[in-house]
């Protein structure tokens, strides 16, 4: 896993790039820096990362969360990442997301990085599309995972393609895929499959406090299908953010790996790349301050633009 968080670095110290494997990403973060421990204990996000993505693949944001007092931390989930992804086995790689999650909350509570003080209770969860099913699981919402084959085999939702012949161990769900009631905070970016919570999305009532970011050209997870389904799920109160030309990857840093194509910007007819994250920056961390923080003050940034719309209940 990787953590990021308020850091003190020697004056003549530089940032080190992201390395798995043959993958690198370049980084405003510095390795193994010192703690700033003058604001600790500090607040505590969990971000999940995508199918076939990595645990840095979204770091433009797990970087500014740091950056304003935040302390984030991404495991990588097995059989799910760029590097290992088997897609014979999403069904199980699934289940134990929740947990994954939950596991490196804890890792980082208890220690893992000398020095570093965190307050896991109350915590703020975040994910990118798979991530965001995540983040939806761990935040509240119970997964039916019977009524999710079901519904994959009478209808053409998106995330079914995914899981196409596979059957959820419900043993497995039942010890693995439950809500933790810390994560009180939830953000999605680029949501999918809220129908895995129930076919009737009723499952996704009890996540607390959302807050869903989708693109209105992801085709990768459908806008109206997918983003819109999510939303309309959830219970009050909730927020949506809808960025207008955005696609599903826009919201990550994959662009810097992989040229998909909403990863051309304007130039092929999607909101530019950094456009994307300036959004997903400021709403992700004023919906967490506003709501894990209690800070009101950032509510006035909870409000749409011109090249985004903003609806709220």
């Amino acid at each position: 896993m990787e953590v990021w968080y308020p850091a003190a670095p020697a004056a003549d110290d530089t940032t080190d790039p992201y390395q798995e494997g043959v993958l690198q990403l370049e980084s405003g973060a510095f390795r193994d820096a010192p703690v700033d421990d003058r604001g600790g204990p500090y607040p505590l996000v969990a971000f999940s990362h995508g199918f076939g993505g990595i645990r840095f693949q979204s770091s433009y944001l797990t970087e500014f969360l740091a950056s304003h007092g935040l302390v984030v931390v991404a495991p990588d989930h097995k059989g799910s990442t760029l590097m290992d992804l088997d897609v014979d086995h999403t069904a199980d790689v699934a289940v134990r997301r929740p947990r994954d999650i939950s596991d490196a909350v804890d890792a980082v509570r208890d220690g893992v990085i000398d020095g570093l003080k965190a307050d896991a209770d109350p915590f703020a969860v975040v994910g990118h599309s798979f991530g965001a099913w995540t983040a939806l699981a761990v935040g509240g919402g119970l997964i039916d995972g019977a009524g999710f084959e079901q519904v994959c085999a009478t209808e053409h939702h998106a995330a079914c393609a995914f899981f196409e012949g596979q059957h959820f161990n419900l043993e497995d769900a039942a010890r693995y895929a439950k809500p933790d009631v810390r994560a009180t905070v939830t953000v999605m970016l680029a949501p999918g499959a809220w129908y895995a919570f129930s076919p009737d999305g009723s499952g996704l009532a009890g996540v607390r406090t959302p807050l869903v970011l989708g693109g209105t050209r992801d085709s990768d997870m459908p806008y109206e299908a997918e983003a819109v389904g999510t939303y309309a799920a959830l219970g009050a109160p909730k927020s949506f953010g809808s960025l207008d030309g955005a696609g599903h990857w826009g919201f990550s840093n994959m662009c810097d790996l992989i040229p998909f194509d909403d990863c051309a910007g304007t130039a092929g007819g999607y909101m530019d790349t950094l456009r994307v994250r300036e959004l997903v920056d400021s709403r992700t961390l004023a919906h967490i301050r506003v709501n894990l923080l209690g800070r009101e003050e950032d509510r006035a940034w909870l409000t749409g633009t011109s090249d985004m719309a903003w609806e709220q209940e």
